[in-house]
C-alpha cells in the first residue's frame, strides 16, 4: 500500500512540530537565557506558534535579506541568517507566551542556531 502526497505531507508536519518541540525542550535544558515553564505542553504550545510565526515572518525576512544581500544571506551564510532570523522571531514568541521567556538577543540567537541544528539532525534521522 502506497501513501498518498496528502498523507505523506501531513506525517511530515507532524514529524517536523515533534522534532521542533523536543528542539525547544533541549534548547531550554542546555542555555541558562533560555527558560521554558515546566511541562509537555508549554514546549508543543512553543513549537506550534514558533513553527507558524517561522513559516510565516520567518520566510519573509528571509526573502528580504536575501534581496537586501544581494542572495549573499541565501548562498554564502545561509545558516547564520537562519539562525539570525529565527533568534527574531523567538524574541516574537517570547512577548506572545508566558511559556517563553528569553533574557537576551543573543541568547535568542544562540537559541535559534541551536533549535536550527537540532531540527535539521531530527528531521534528517527521522525521515
Amino acid at each position: 500500500m502506497t501513501t498518498t502526497r496528502c498523507d505523506d505531507g501531513g506525517m511530515s508536519w507532524l514529524i517536523s512540530w515533534f522534532v521542533l518541540a523536543i528542539g525547544v525542550w533541549v534548547t531550554a535544558l542546555v542555555l541558562p537565557g533560555f527558560k521554558l515553564r515546566p511541562g509537555i505542553g508549554n514546549a508543543v504550545m512553543v513549537a506550534a506558534l514558533f513553527g507558524v510565526l517561522n513559516a510565516t515572518i520567518g520566510a519573509l525576512m528571509y526573502f528580504m535579506a536575501g534581496i537586501v544581500t544581494l542572495s549573499l544571506a541565501w548562498w554564502l551564510f545561509a545558516t547564520l541568517t537562519k539562525a539570525v532570523i529565527s533568534g527574531v522571531v523567538l524574541i516574537i514568541v517570547d512577548k506572545m507566551s508566558d511559556a517563553l521567556e528569553i533574557e537576551s538577543l543573543p541568547w535568542a540567537f544562540i537559541a535559534g542556531l541551536m533549535m536550527n541544528i537540532i531540527g535539521a539532525v531530527g528531521v534528517r534521522l527521522l525521515t
